[in-house]
């Protein structure tokens, strides 16, 4: 009993001295919002280019998380709540640019959610683009009774037609007119793979709608660029002096990982709108009447003070299903050939492994690494064990970055069969394990050197491989010197 209570003090006596570890506070880290500001008369609200990011993935924990539909949801709540006007503009990229009925899923979801959200406008991107015309075009539409959230001033799906696709949107709200325009710069337009999107000079196109927004006698141009990574203010800053005076507010494609906190950027007078990657923040421009009328800025990390809207979750659960129906066929998930395969030859799973490497094996199964799969199907919501975003640094035998099976990996449509799989195992870093084994089991002492030197994973290589799973955005706190000690292992000296 004495034992007991001198081991129990051991393990409380850190805490005692240090105290315990105080719980992650979103607010502390990322800072309180909208300090000292008055109700404004409009609050412009600007997030875009999420890329195909809809939830934060969780498996790591979602308080240090940031972005997703559900928390954008809830922080128009707040707005809501405190009963601001608002006007809602994104700046398109809703997918990564893949043309895929994953991608498409995708679209459709996010744009449902926007409806949802009370968007106002949304840019037309270059990922936006990327889907064939005819496709796009069922989005872009402009019906008497369904309005398309798109609008783009130079591109359209096979025609320049306002039917089609509106070039500007016009908003008005609570005494405030609002001209929105979106354009894809020179330097992107070659780019464009469909000949079926028609494609214009953007000032030519300028030149034909800015006097058509001039007689809607609006107080504020704002408009959306896209441009050429890296080089997109320039784009944006020629366009302004070809058009001086014109637009108060742009919207870039190109921001930093995060968007300036408090102050944004400016290009002579014209508020330059940063809204960071990945939906991970929303800006707000905050336009104000009578004594103190400039405007105020305030960017938004979308963190976990934000709770989870149960409409999104709701609609992320349908996603997720729909995943799971369509199933890697209706994905179009195709296998490929792993490169290592000729030389390691197929994946036969950590149980195989344990025999010979039994030092190694306890000390896997001790780490988070032997219940990744679980963590999919446990603590994301919903689960997610059907998409091929999320699955790929979950189990053996994919691309961890690209999101697609090799030949021989898991397999999502025959899980069951594959459940040995399962898991970031042994050939999740060490390749694949057959020929190895096999070699071990005879007598070819060249071919086992070969193998061995081929499985080993130098210290100086494992961080590389570590981060295509533990990446900014799926293991915020991630530090490889510390994170590595507590999956260390090396194996006894072998002939």
């Amino acid at each position: 009993m004495r034992l007991l209570s001198i081991t129990i003090l051991f393990f409380l006596l850190p805490l005692l001295v240090f105290g315990a570890e105080e719980p992650f506070n979103p607010i502390e880290r990322n800072g309180k919002y909208f300090e000292g500001w008055p109700k404004p008369k409009l609050a412009l609200v600007f997030t875009g280019f999420q890329d195909g990011y809809l939830e934060p993935c969780g498996c790591a924990g979602m308080l240090e998380m940031k972005g997703g539909l559900s928390r954008r949801m809830s922080f128009f709540g707040t707005l809501k709540e405190m009963d601001w006007p608002v006007v809602a503009i994104d700046g398109g990229d809703l997918c990564n640019g893949k043309v895929d009925k994953q991608s498409e899923l995708k679209f459709g979801h996010t744009l449902e959610a926007f409806r949802i959200m009370g968007y106002d406008a949304v840019g037309l991107g270059m990922n936006d683009l990327a889907f064939p015309a005819l496709d796009l075009l069922g989005y872009t539409l402009e019906l008497s009774d369904s309005k398309s959230l798109f609008t783009a001033a130079n591109v359209a799906p096979l025609e320049f037609n306002d039917a089609y696709l509106a070039p500007y949107k016009i908003v008005e709200r609570n005494g405030i007119k609002l001209g929105i325009v979106s354009i894809v710069t020179n330097s992107q337009l070659g780019d464009i793979q469909d000949t079926s999107i028609a494609r214009e000079n953007p000032a030519w196109r300028l030149l034909e709608i800015i006097p058509k927004l001039d007689a809607e006698e609006c107080q504020y141009l704002i408009m959306i660029v896209h441009g050429k990574r890296g080089a997109v203010l320039k784009e944006t800053e020629d366009i302004l002096d070809a058009f001086p005076n014109k637009f108060s507010i742009v919207l870039v494609n190109d921001p930093p990982a995060e968007p300036p906190r408090r102050v944004p950027r400016m290009i002579g007078d014209c508020y330059v709108i940063e809204v960071g990657e990945k939906g991970k923040f929303a800006v707000v421009l905050g336009l104000f009447e009578g004594e103190d009328a400039r405007p105020r800025y305030q960017s938004v990390a979308l963190d976990s003070r934000y709770n989870n809207s149960p409409i999104v979750m709701k609609m992320m659960e349908a996603y997720q299903d729909r995943l799971k129906e369509e199933g890697p066929g209706g994905l179009n998930l195709r296998s490929f050939i792993d490169p290592r395969s000729d030389l390691m030859g197929n994946y036969i799973g950590s149980r195989e492994c344990r025999s010979c490497h039994e030092e190694s094996y306890d000390v896997w199964r001790k780490t988070g690494h032997a219940t990744a799969w679980k963590s999919l199907l446990e603590t994301a919501q919903p689960p997610r064990n059907y998409d091929p975003d999320c699955v790929g640094c979950h189990v053996v035998g994919w691309n961890p970055q690209s999101m697609y099976p090799y030949i021989g990996g898991f397999d999502i449509g025959k899980q069951e069969e594959t459940r040995h799989l399962t898991d970031v195992g042994c050939e999740s870093c060490h390749g694949p394990g057959e020929n190895h084994k096999n070699a071990e089991l005879s007598s070819n002492k060249a071919k086992q050197a070969e193998l061995r030197q081929a499985v080993r994973l130098p210290l100086a290589n494992a961080q590389k491989n570590c981060i295509l799973c533990h990446d900014g955005d799926n293991s915020p706190n991630f530090n490889f010197e510390t994170y590595w000690p507590k999956i260390a292992h090396s194996e006894s000296d072998e002939e």
